[in-house]
């Protein structure tokens, strides 16, 4: 990966990021991802290139996606869950 890609303000619009954030080569601490598959101003490959990079240097991290969702979600079944699980995580790394 020659360069990072962070979406701007606009769908579909990105620009030039920080390698080292995309990479992973900085994180410290562990990182979860909460994506809606649909989301078209944060493309879903773009977590899913961070996760698998993040994977690779054995950082702990988590993808979640969730179907049918875009950058904000709807369906109250994916709210509840994104809410139980980020309640989870700071319990777990915060104990």
């Amino acid at each position: 990966m020659d360069r990072a890609e962070i979406a701007t303000d606009q769908p579909g619009e990105l620009c030039p990021g920080i390698i080292g954030i995309h990479s992973g080569e900085d994180v410290k601490t562990p990182i979860m991802l909460l994506h809606g598959e649909q989301d078209m101003r944060c493309p879903t490959e773009q977590s899913e290139q961070f996760f698998t990079a993040l994977r690779r240097q054995h950082k702990e991290a988590v993808f979640v996606r969730y179907p049918g969702e875009y950058h904000l979600f709807t369906k109250p079944s994916h709210h509840i869950d994104r809410l139980e699980r980020i309640l989870a995580w700071f319990e777990y790394y915060l104990a």
